[in-house]
């Protein structure tokens, strides 16, 4: 499953602001990081590439997108 990018970043977003991260700064300070790949969990996009050639190379993968 792979979610919308701007879904994943806010998300994360907010998962990294709460109090056992701590972590105090606006969205906008925030996204860079996100876009980079500069975060605790990797990049988000390296993830995707890995899953999209996943999906095109092995028959019994399935690939589904989540929009909210």
């Amino acid at each position: 499953m792979c979610r919308n990018v701007k879904d994943a970043a806010v998300s994360f977003f907010h998962h990294m602001s709460n109090l056992a991260y701590g972590m105090e700064c606006k969205f906008e300070d925030y996204a860079p990081f996100f876009k980079n790949g500069e975060l605790e969990f990797g990049n988000y996009f390296d993830h995707v590439k890995v899953r999209i050639y996943l999906i095109l190379n092995l028959a019994q993968c399935l690939h589904l997108n989540c929009s909210i």
